[in-house]
């Protein structure tokens, strides 16, 4: 019987992450992503909404900086991880992608 602390399959490790929309969950799922090297990126159906996302994930990031819990260059670097693209088009590549 296998442990369920022992995944019988390890597999790859996970490089990009897409989202679809930028919600509260949605965001912080891209943070975690971002924060662990890999590159997250979002769909947006209008520029609004893309903006919306940004300021959230910035203003998430600026909260953790003041709170003490990261310095703001590594805040920096993982905002620079996640991408926002509109309409149907394919998510940029990004660094290290």
């Amino acid at each position: 019987m296998q442990s369920l602390d022992q995944p019988e399959d390890q597999g790859d490790h996970v490089k990009r992450v897409g989202v679809i929309g930028g919600g509260t969950m949605r965001t912080g799922i891209a943070k975690v992503v971002a924060r662990a090297s890999d590159s997250a990126s979002f769909l947006e159906h209008d520029t609004t909404s893309a903006n919306a996302t940004a300021d959230r994930i910035q203003s998430s990031l600026a909260r953790a900086g003041k709170l003490g819990r990261r310095d703001s260059n590594v805040s920096s670097d993982i905002f620079a991880r996640i991408n926002v693209t509109l309409g149907t088009q394919t998510p940029p590549e990004t660094p290290g992608g």
